[in-house]
């Protein structure tokens, strides 16, 4: 082998030899080692790229075009830690590539897949509006409901409510709200709404009676007393009126009082009773005259007689007079009674 000569990748045995002119001769060798320290080159090769999540999944799945090498020397070898079409979750990872050639001289290649989540959370089940009366004997009412359903492409993280079922709700509209989130930070929020209306009426716990009464001495009415009813409502009386009030001077008759209790929100409860006067004053005759006693008239069997009528008092109007004989009639012989 001449000097200079380009020798291949490898040991290559050089031998020398010398013969004389009377050809003796004499060899020795010499070994040349080429080895190849030159790395492969990635002329081109796939850079970091970021990505949405597929549709109902917590990943993206992504391919890339092989990369283009060179090298020096022949059998070049392509490892990577993920196949081109791999499916890779959310977040980032390092997709590393190793090119070696046949001397195991070996370079690397890193590039970073990136996979956003874009997907929002979802809430099922969110309960539509409810409108609810309020609970006996209290001004509101406690209100159940089923717990909605998060679910979401990755994971959920937390589900938060401004209420819970159970909770107390006073009258009023009141807005429940859900907000899920995600392992992403991503958030969705749904609302329904409570309405809590009382219709609950007010009660009198004590009521007045109906009552029987005479009339005053003299007078044709008399004043009717009771007490002041006791009173309740679940959240609370606005108002209590009558169409007349104990110590009311009342006439003949009966008179039915009426009494509205109404509460704060309008409900409104009646009770009614009766009010009777009676007149059991007996009426009185004045100025009745005394006994007549007098001679028939001339050719006449009686007499025409005449006195002054008298009069009536009574503590009512309405009283009358009746006689059975009146001031100049003609009272015949004999005694008669004048009722």
């Amino acid at each position: 082998i001449a000097n200079g000569s380009a020798l291949a990748l490898g040991s290559t045995l050089v031998t020398y030899t010398v013969v004389d002119a009377a050809g003796n001769s004499f060899e020795t060798s010499f070994t040349v080692t080429v080895e190849d320290n030159q790395s492969p080159v990635f002329d081109s090769a796939p850079q970091d790229i970021t990505l949405n999540s597929d549709s109902g999944q917590c990943s993206a799945a992504h391919s890339w075009a092989a990369p283009q090498t060179s090298d020096n020397c022949p059998n070049l070898n392509l490892n990577t830690s993920h196949p081109s079409g791999s499916a890779f979750s959310v977040g980032t990872t390092d997709v590393t590539m190793f090119l070696t050639d046949g001397s195991n001289n070996t370079v690397q290649h890193t590039f970073t897949i990136t996979v956003v989540d874009i997907e929002d959370p979802l809430l099922s089940g969110v309960p539509t509006d409810m409108n609810l009366t309020t609970d006996p004997g209290v001004c509101g009412a406690n209100v159940d409901w089923a717990l909605p359903v998060a679910t979401d492409n990755c994971d959920v993280s937390d589900l938060v409510s401004s209420y819970d079922p159970g909770d107390f709700f006073e009258i009023g509209t009141h807005t429940v709200t859900y907000t899920v989130m995600d392992t992403s930070g991503l958030t969705l929020s749904a609302s329904f709404e409570i309405t809590v209306t009382d219709n609950e009426a007010p009660a009198f716990v004590t009521t007045p009676d109906s009552q029987t009464l005479t009339t005053d001495i003299n007078t044709c009415t008399t004043s009717a007393m009771w007490a002041t009813p006791e009173l309740s409502d679940n959240c609370g009386i606005q108002s209590l009126t009558s169409t007349a009030q104990s110590g009311d001077t009342f006439e003949i008759g009966t008179t039915q009082v009426t009494m509205t209790l109404k509460d704060v929100h309008g409900n409104e409860t009646l009770h009614q009773f009766d009010i009777t006067v009676l007149d059991e004053q007996n009426p009185e005759i004045l100025g009745m005259p005394e006994s007549i006693q007098m001679s028939n008239d001339l050719h006449n069997c009686g007499a025409m007689v005449s006195w002054i009528e008298p009069t009536v008092s009574a503590n009512c109007l309405g009283a009358t007079l009746q006689s059975s004989h009146v001031p100049g009639e003609y009272i015949a012989l004999g005694t008669q009674t004048v009722t």
